[in-house]
């Protein structure tokens, strides 16, 4: 089935599928296209789904899921014409395998796809000129009039185990390969490869780079290998097979695309599915101190589980019970992606005044000895911040000036506000509809009186329901007209929890950020993920690469250097 390449089309789609006109527009003119939605992980759909309701969001992945299902349907019953002209070529080139099956064993129509199965699919009766690309022609051609046979089967072989470390390397590979010197020789008479070719040897790639169990393939090794197909056939545009996430100004980004982006996220798909390799989540989850130790419960244990998992479901009180038995749980619970709202609604002991600190608990358990580790390091951050932008005025005198932020303040939480704020209006833009103010405030928000705190909260809620985006776990300091911080809170689902300090706020919102494997908020990434980074000191390669981060920390570390001599 050939996948929608245009905006309009895709707008068109997305409104069938129950979206508003307003977020279809939004997705389609953000420089989707239909196939990045369908090749695309539940956890790389955060951009969009930040942007949409919870109810807009399940419809969303309720009609992915549909046309992933037709997709399939369609790709399955599909017929690979290969052209007269070249079809002498590939017989010339490649022997013919009899791949033919007795009668009495019918070959399976759904098999696992796997690096140690061998997959056959019986091709359809009913001839096509269109290709897929996502299965590749194995050994099984047969010189029928130009045609391939259709009563012959596709036969998936076991890749070659090679580390493809330099175009040398891959032009063996393919030469060493049946489909490879077939390539090869089309690409000699013809001077290009065409969309057939290209599928072919995206796979082949892929193939062979998941040939290592549980490999994961980075944005800089799909640039690398792009390199390798344009030394090896000159003629091919680096950007067919792969082209990176590129940012606009307004604020959204072009999302990265090409053949081997395309054929990666097809065979890892399948590769999760059979349970072969695990999905980023799971590998994520799989850190020292989890409760993830691989054992079968007995009977009598998984009973108990489902009692204590009952009770904390159904009592918030009494606390110690309540704690014990959430500790008991972790691996349980941890084991789906449940939204935030959800997640709430399931254990109303988090809706309670020290819920949030059975989250900081769940955190600690992923990270070991991390208890203390903000206030730790914020606190010298705070110090060695202000002095390098008091030592450049000029870089940050108009953001200063515009939110009344004052840095020579000796007061330790007043200085952890305005260095947060600063820190975040130098990280983040206004995106879209929000202004600075409304990014800022997704990472602290300040009001002037604890009377302010519910209509804030209230305000923010309703702001970012009309532009369709979710309010993520953010810090409140109410500070008075005399710059006295008198309030804190973390404001997490709509729920207030009191605390003693802006940096304990801090600290819990990001603890709850990584106890629910929740998004940082688009507006307010840069912020977040460069606390996690500097001042938590983890760093995972999901990851975004965001340059401010980088050029902020860089300079702050030339600054240091140069101050110790």
């Amino acid at each position: 089935m050939p996948l929608p390449q245009s905006s309009p089309s895709l707008k068109k789609i997305l409104v069938e599928w129950g979206l508003s006109e307003d977020s279809a527009r939004f997705i389609s003119e953000s420089g989707y296209v239909l196939e990045d939605l369908l090749l695309s992980e539940p956890e790389d759909l955060g951009p969009i789904t930040d942007l949409l309701s919870h109810p807009e969001t399940l419809r969303l992945k309720r009609g992915i899921l549909k046309a992933r299902k037709e997709t399939a349907e369609s790709q399955i019953t599909e017929i690979y014409e290969v052209p007269a002209e070249v079809d002498s070529l590939l017989i010339d080139a490649v022997p013919v395998i009899d791949v033919s099956v007795p009668p009495s064993k019918k070959p399976r129509t759904d098999p696992p796809v796997t690096n140690d199965t061998t997959q056959q699919v019986e091709s359809s009766s009913t001839n096509s000129s269109q290709f897929n690309p996502l299965i590749p022609p194995q050994n099984f051609l047969n010189h029928s009039n130009g045609l391939i046979n259709p009563s012959v089967q596709i036969v998936q072989l076991k890749p070659k185990k090679v580390i493809i470390s330099s175009h040398e390397v891959l032009l063996q590979a393919l030469q060493e390969d049946n489909k490879g010197t077939t390539i090869l020789h089309l690409y000699k008479i013809n001077k290009k490869l065409g969309e057939v070719e290209q599928g072919i040897l995206a796979n082949f790639i892929i193939n062979t780079e998941l040939s290592q169990e549980n490999k994961f393939i980075k944005a800089a090794r799909f640039k690398e290998l792009s390199l390798f197909i344009k030394r090896i056939f000159p003629s091919e545009d680096e950007v067919t097979w792969y082209s990176p996430y590129k940012p606009l100004k307004n604020g959204h980004g072009i999302p990265a695309r090409g053949r081997l982006l395309n054929a990666y996220y097809t065979a890892r798909k399948a590769l999760i599915r059979c349970g072969v390799t695990p999905s980023q989540r799971e590998k994520f989850k799989k850190t020292p101190g989890t409760l993830d130790t691989g054992k079968e419960l007995t009977k009598e244990e998984k009973e108990e589980l489902l009692k204590k998992i009952d009770f904390i479901q159904k009592h918030s009180k009494p606390y110690k019970t309540v704690e014990a038995h959430w500790q008991d749980t972790y691996e349980y619970r941890n084991k789906g992606e449940t939204p935030i709202h959800d997640y709430y609604s399931t254990y109303p002991i988090l809706s309670t005044k020290d819920g949030y600190k059975l989250l900081v608990k769940d955190f600690l358990v992923r990270y070991p000895g991390f208890e203390h580790k903000f206030v730790t390091n914020w606190t010298t951050f705070v110090r060695e911040f202000s002095e390098f932008v008091n030592a450049n005025p000029t870089s940050y005198e108009a953001i200063i000036a515009s939110f009344n932020i004052d840095l020579s303040v000796e007061d330790e939480d007043l200085a952890t506000v305005n260095v947060a704020r600063l820190l975040c209006l130098i990280l983040d833009k206004a995106v879209g509809q929000l202004t600075k103010k409304d990014v800022v405030e997704s990472f602290l928000c300040v009001v002037k009186n604890v009377q302010d705190v519910i209509l804030k909260v209230e305000e923010r809620k309703q702001k970012f329901l009309k532009l369709n985006r979710t309010v993520q776990p953010y810090p409140i300091i109410v500070v008075d007209d005399e710059q006295q911080i008198t309030e804190c809170y973390a404001c997490v689902n709509n729920i207030l929890y009191k605390l003693s300090s802006p940096m304990s706020a801090l600290d819990v919102c990001f603890k709850i950020y990584h106890a629910l494997d929740a998004r940082y908020p688009t507006e307010a990434k840069g912020a977040w993920q460069f606390i996690q980074q500097n001042i938590y000191d983890i760093k995972t390669e999901y990851d975004d690469n965001l340059a401010q981060g980088r050029k902020l920390h860089k300079r702050l570390l030339e600054f240091k250097l140069k101050k110790l001599g």
